[in-house]
């Protein structure tokens, strides 16, 4: 992004709260980089890193900032499997049905015309949605 090499940005985030604030500190590299050059972001790619992943609490960081989930990364022992022999699904299970999913994604970020200007949150605003979150996982116990 500093070097100039990117016009749109896609972050993966999954739903556990270190990966939403590291998502927004990208955010907030974005907006620091918007003086030199127009930067888009796409919007969040929701990786489901396990089965009790909750859709509900990056749904809430979305609305929040005011972006879009632009594809959800069903949670999938092929992907373990294949970074545990450090390759990628589409070379270890070209034929599953998670590496047709990555094409399928690779499509809708090619053909995307982007989003709109980011809007990371403030730190009162992520403390916020760290209660939120924690709520979300106290409910499920």
């Amino acid at each position: 992004m500093r070097e100039g090499y990117a016009d749109t940005i896609y972050i993966v985030t999954s739903s556990e709260f270190m990966s939403v604030y590291a998502a927004n500190n990208i955010m907030k590299a974005i907006t620091r980089s918007q003086g030199t050059r127009p930067i888009i972001l796409g919007g969040l790619i929701h990786n489901c890193r396990n089965g009790d992943s909750s859709r509900a609490a990056v749904e809430e960081f979305v609305s929040l900032t005011d972006t879009r989930i632009v594809a959800e990364v069903p949670f999938s022992r092929e992907i373990a499997l294949a970074e545990l022999e450090g390759k990628t699904v589409l070379e270890k299970f070209p034929d599953s049905k998670v590496a047709g999913f990555f094409k399928d994604l690779a499509g809708v970020i090619t053909e995307d015309q982007g989003y709109k200007p980011v809007t990371a949150l403030e730190d009162d605003e992520l403390e916020k949605l760290s209660h939120y979150m924690l709520d979300l996982e106290l409910r499920k116990a």
